[in-house]
C-alpha cells in the first residue's frame, strides 16, 4: 500500500483546508464589497493560518501586502480577519514611526500593546495569535526615500517580518526584566496604497516586488513579504450598497424616538455618485450623509413639536 493510500485511511484531526476557507470566504463577502478575487485569497491565508498553528513545527506565519485606494475595503477586511481568527492586534501607522532609541512613537510601544492587548498568557499568546497591522506602509517611503531616518525605520521592521527574536524593556528606567518576544507565529499585514505604481503591476508577484524595490524598500524587506493582494476600484453598485449601509449605520444615531431618518433612492444614488469620482471615496462622503441626515431628523423633530 503506497503512503498516499495510508494517509486516506488515517483520520486527521486537523480541519480540511476548504472547510475552513469557504466559510471565511463566505463571511468575507457580505461584509467586502465588490473584492471577490481578494477575498478568496484572503481566506486561503486564514484557513492556512488555522492549520499551522496545529502543527508540531509550523512554518511561518504569513508576511501579506494590501494595496488599494482608499475607502477599498482594506481596513475594514483587516479588522474582520482579525475578529474571525480571535487575534490580539496592534496597528502600527508607519506615517508616524521613529527608530528605535529616538523620542516619538517607535515599534516597542506597539509591541508592547499587542502584548497587553493579549490578555491572559501574555507573551506566549501574543508570539502565537495575533495580528501586526501596519498601516499607510506606502508613506513610509513618501517621507523620504534617501532619508536614513526613515532607513532606520524599515530596517527595525526587519526583525518583526522575518520572525526574530525581539528584546523589549517593559520600562524606561530597566528596573523590570526586559521580554524577549517573536512575530514568527504572528499574522503580519502591511497595507498602503501606493498611488505612483501602476495598478497592472499588483497582478504579477515578481513585477510588484520590482515595484517595491524601485519604490525605495529594500530587497531584504520585499523579500518577506509572502501574499500581495490588490483591491480593485469599486463598481458603480457596490458603492451604493457601501452607502445604503453607512446611511443606516449613522441614521441611528439621528433617532429621534420610534422614528429613524431615511435617505431616499436618489439622494443614495447621488452620494454614491460622488463617492465613485472623488479621491476621499466613501469617507469623504460621510460629510454628505451627515448633513443631509441632520437636516431631516431636525425638520421631524420640528414637525413633531408642532
Amino acid at each position: 500500500m503506497s503512503y498516499s493510500k495510508k494517509r486516506k485511511n488515517w483520520p486527521s484531526r486537523r480541519p480540511h483546508w476548504a472547510a475552513e476557507a469557504l466559510p471565511f470566504e463566505h463571511v468575507l463577502k457580505e461584509q467586502i464589497l465588490g473584492q471577490d478575487s481578494a477575498v478568496r485569497e484572503i481566506a486561503g491565508i486564514m484557513a492556512c493560518h488555522v492549520n499551522r498553528q496545529q502543527l508540531k513545527c509550523p512554518p511561518q506565519a504569513a508576511r501579506v501586502l494590501i494595496v488599494g485606494r482608499p475607502s477599498s475595503g482594506k481596513t475594514m477586511l483587516v479588522d474582520q480577519v482579525a475578529k474571525l481568527l480571535n487575534l490580539a492586534t496592534t496597528n502600527i501607522n508607519c506615517a508616524c514611526l521613529s527608530p528605535p532609541g529616538y523620542r516619538g512613537y517607535d515599534l516597542s510601544v506597539s509591541l508592547k500593546n499587542l502584548i497587553a492587548e493579549a490578555g491572559i498568557g501574555g507573551v506566549e499568546r501574543a508570539s502565537t495569535h495575533s495580528c501586526l497591522i501596519f498601516d499607510e506602509l506606502d508613506k513610509l517611503k513618501r517621507r523620504g526615500k534617501d532619508d536614513d531616518f526613515i532607513k532606520q525605520i524599515e530596517f527595525s521592521l526587519l526583525p518583526v517580518f522575518s520572525g526574530e527574536k525581539l528584546i523589549i524593556d517593559q520600562d524606561e528606567n530597566g528596573e523590570s526584566q526586559p521580554i524577549q518576544f517573536s512575530t514568527y507565529g504572528a499574522l503580519v499585514i502591511a497595507m498602503g496604497v501606493f498611488p505612483e505604481i501602476s495598478k497592472t503591476v499588483w497582478t504579477d508577484p515578481n513585477r510588484a516586488r520590482r515595484a517595491l524595490v524601485k519604490y525605495g524598500f529594500s530587497i531584504e524587506f520585499v523579500s518577506r513579504i509572502t501574499h500581495i493582494i490588490q483591491l480593485k476600484p469599486l463598481r458603480k453598485e457596490d458603492v451604493e450598497r457601501l452607502v445604503e449601509r453607512e446611511v443606516k449605520s449613522l441614521g441611528s444615531t439621528y433617532q429621534s424616538g420610534a422614528n429613524v431618518p431615511e435617505m431616499p433612492v436618489k439622494q443614495i444614488k447621488a452620494i454614491a455618485n460622488f463617492a465613485a469620482k472623488s479621491e476621499f471615496g466613501i469617507r469623504g462622503a460621510r460629510l454628505l450623509i451627515h448633513e443631509l441626515l441632520q437636516r431631516r431628523a431636525h425638520a421631524e423633530a420640528i414637525d413633531n413639536l408642532v
